[in-house]
């Protein structure tokens, strides 16, 4: 699935250093110990001049420099860690929770 992201890049202190920066992602769904989490397979990002037509290349890829990879891990890690983006990527594909929020007996349902 691919989706736009757009968030604050924080460093390891929490501080904003990278503010409003946006990027499309190759997630897929996977399942940890029967929870829902994200894997972040590709950070996407638009290197297209003005007026031109779009040109995404991969900033996990062989095509990034140094510098870029380094941004490209920093996002991949904290879209990982994103609930906000799981949330959105769970109705997307139409995946609910049935039962109480801290019920045991609850599990997780695709909508058919």
């Amino acid at each position: 699935m691919r989706v736009t992201y757009e968030a604050d890049l924080r460093t390891a202190a929490g501080s904003v250093w990278l503010p409003d920066y946006a990027c499309d992602l190759e997630l897929s769904l996977d399942w940890d110990n029967g929870e829902p989490c994200l894997s972040v397979d590709d950070v996407l990002v638009d290197v297209s001049g003005y007026r031109e037509p779009s040109n995404y290349i991969s900033m996990l890829g062989g095509e990034a420099d140094p510098l870029m990879a380094q941004v490209g891990q920093a996002i991949q890690k904290q879209a990982e860690e994103d609930d906000a983006l799981l949330a959105r990527v769970l109705a997307e594909e139409g995946i609910y929770w049935i039962g109480g929020g801290n019920n045991p007996d609850g599990r997780w349902r695709v909508a058919s």
